[in-house]
């Protein structure tokens, strides 16, 4: 019973959040549900896809690439495949946990694109 609740508050949580992204950017409220959706098949946590979208959304901008390939890549920098993201500036610590490499390459990502 508690399991199904958050599930509910999760859901609600998102839905605003991808109206907030329609509201303030170029992108539709249902291709910020399809970053987030796409994000959660990596196995990522809700508040972590909050701040991946933002990122992803910015990156599909400065790149001239759809929203779609550019959540399948960054969702790959956090099973730890970051072929490709060099080009960008990005740097990986070899050293570093998953979640820590990630978070530096959004806030990267954030600042080279």
């Amino acid at each position: 019973f508690p399991v199904t609740i958050f599930k509910e508050e999760a859901f609600q949580a998102q839905m605003q959040f991808a109206m907030s992204i329609h509201e303030t950017t170029k992108y539709t409220h249902e291709e910020a549900q399809g970053v987030m959706h796409l994000l959660t098949t990596f196995g990522m946590a809700p508040e972590m896809v909050q701040k991946a979208t933002k990122v992803i959304l910015d990156f599909a901008s400065a790149t001239g690439r759809d929203v779609t390939s550019a959540a399948m890549q960054i969702g790959k920098a956090w099973l730890g495949t970051t072929t490709g993201l060099e080009k960008f500036g990005i740097q990986v610590d070899d050293s570093a946990g998953r979640v820590e490499n990630f978070i530096s390459i959004l806030a990267q990502l954030k600042t080279n694109i």
